[in-house]
């Protein structure tokens, strides 16, 4: 399935999905819009985990993350079986 990811952060950040580098920015702007970037994503069926990296560089750190797309659920943990 092919979602959005929308980004915002005030420091430099790496956004992965699944095993993808889809989003990456050594700007370090301090105050971030409502949305500063969506970029597109593919998810597997089943399961894809989302990792983020923040690199803070002082003073108050802020990200926002949101995945859009038709059907999308988020989790902290698969589903148990």
């Amino acid at each position: 399935q092919r979602v959005g990811v929308a980004v915002a952060a005030t420091d430099a950040v790496r956004v992965w999905v699944g095993k993808a580098l889809v989003y990456e920015s050594a700007d370090e702007t301090g105050k971030p819009g409502a949305t500063d970037v969506v970029v597109e994503a593919d998810l597997s069926p089943g399961w894809t985990p989302v990792l983020v990296k923040l690199v803070p560089t002082g003073g108050k750190h802020e990200l926002r993350l949101q995945i859009q797309g038709d059907g999308v659920r988020a989790a902290a943990k698969p589903d148990a079986k």
